[in-house]
């Protein structure tokens, strides 16, 4: 799980952020955003059955928050599970398909998952900040936003040398095959002879 910090970063584990505000649940909510209906058996078995492999790697990236997750194991079993799911959840999605592009530095995509995590986490609360408090978080924002284009068009530059790489080697191939077709329409009547002789020995191709 290379981007399971990613994860991490996504979810902010402090005490107040377990509290549940009275009224209707602000932004997206469910089982896989730690909240909602418990989770489906076959999904806390699947959750239980890599939890110690989680645990390690949360351990190892972010120590404060496996300590507050063993507080929640111990304080709410339901939540934590749910807390384990969404963290799985969130390495999946925001782990870049097919990985990164050859000749970019992995800590690029690693630090543009984190950015992701980040922005997310700063914008959740904006509407409950006061209109200083907004300016200053707009400003935040903006560096975080900055910074991740910067490193978005490293991977696309990136994506697109090797797009430019692979279209050269397909017109050395194309040339290849246009090389064969010119071959075989000089060769006509040998290529039909020679397949004659060969189908009536058994089946064979054109």
């Amino acid at each position: 799980m290379r981007f399971l910090s990613t994860a991490l970063v996504l979810l902010t584990l402090s005490t107040s952020a377990l509290a549940q505000p009275p009224g209707p649940p602000k932004g997206p909510h469910g089982p896989e955003f730690g909240e909602g209906p418990p989770l489906s058996p076959e999904l806390i078995e699947g959750i239980k059955e890599r939890e110690d492999r989680i645990l390690e790697k949360i351990q190892m990236r972010s120590p404060e928050r496996y300590d507050e997750l063993m507080l929640l194991k111990e304080s709410d079993p339901d939540t934590y599970l749910r807390r384990l799911f969404q963290i799985q959840r969130m390495a999946k999605q925001h782990g870049p398909k097919g990985g990164p592009p050859p000749g970019l530095d992995p800590e690029v995509m690693e630090r543009m998952q984190e950015l992701h995590g980040e922005i997310h986490d700063l914008s959740r609360d904006f509407d409950d900040l006061s209109k200083k408090d907004q300016e200053a978080r707009r400003d935040e924002l903006h560096d975080l936003a900055f910074e991740l284009f910067d490193l978005r068009q490293q991977e696309r530059a990136a994506r697109l040398q090797e797009m430019e790489k692979r279209v050269e080697e397909m017109k050395v191939k194309l040339k290849e095959l246009e090389g064969d077709l010119e071959d075989r329409k000089h060769r006509k009547d040998e290529i039909v002879d020679e397949y004659v002789e060969a189908v009536l020995r058994g089946p064979v191709d054109l």
